[in-house]
C-alpha cells in the first residue's frame, strides 16, 4: 500500500480516504472498496488513461480499464439529496463536499459523488449496460415554480 500512495503522489494524485473524492486536474479520483479506487479524467486528452496510469504506477497497482463500463450521470438541483434519497439508502443530506459512496439503486450497483458545493449536485456512476433502465435515467429534474 506504501508502494502505491508514492506512486499516486507522483502523478499528482494522492489517493482518497475511505468514501472520499479528490477532485485534481487532470485527475480525480474516488474511494470505492479498501484498496480500489476509480480514477478519472478528461476522456479528449486522456483516452488512453489505463495506458497512463499503468505506465506511472508501475507493478504498484493492478489497472484496470472501465471507461465503456460505467455511466456518469450529473445531477444538480437545489434539492436534489432528498429525491436522491428514494433511490438509494444513502444518507445524502448529511453528505459533505467530496463524499463518494458505493450504494444499490433499483438492484443495481452504483456510486454516488458529491461534487463541490452542496449546489452542485452529485454524479452517479451507474453500468452502462443498464444505464437507460435505471431510475436515475427516468429522473426528470425541472426548476420549481415557486423559485421563478
Amino acid at each position: 500500500m506504501a508502494d502505491l500512495a508514492r506512486a499516486a503522489e507522483k502523478i499528482g494524485r494522492p489517493l482518497p480516504e475511505a468514501a472520499r473524492h479528490a477532485a485534481g486536474t487532470p485527475y480525480s479520483a474516488f474511494w470505492v472498496a479498501p484498496e480500489m479506487w476509480f480514477v478519472e479524467a478528461p476522456f479528449a486528452t486522456h483516452e488512453g488513461i489505463a495506458a497512463i496510469l499503468k505506465s506511472a504506477l508501475g507493478d504498484a497497482a493492478s489497472v484496470a480499464e472501465q471507461t465503456d463500463a460505467w455511466v456518469a450521470l450529473d445531477l444538480a438541483a437545489p434539492e436534489i439529496a432528498p429525491i436522491l434519497e428514494h433511490l438509494c439508502n444513502v444518507d445524502l443530506r448529511a453528505a459533505t463536499d467530496g463524499f463518494a459512496k458505493r450504494t444499490v439503486i433499483e438492484h443495481l450497483g452504483c456510486h454516488i459523488v458529491r461534487r463541490g458545493p452542496r449546489t452542485s449536485g452529485f454524479t452517479a456512476r451507474d453500468p452502462r449496460p443498464k444505464a437507460s433502465s435505471t431510475p436515475l435515467r427516468r429522473l426528470q429534474l425541472r426548476p420549481s415554480e415557486a423559485g421563478a
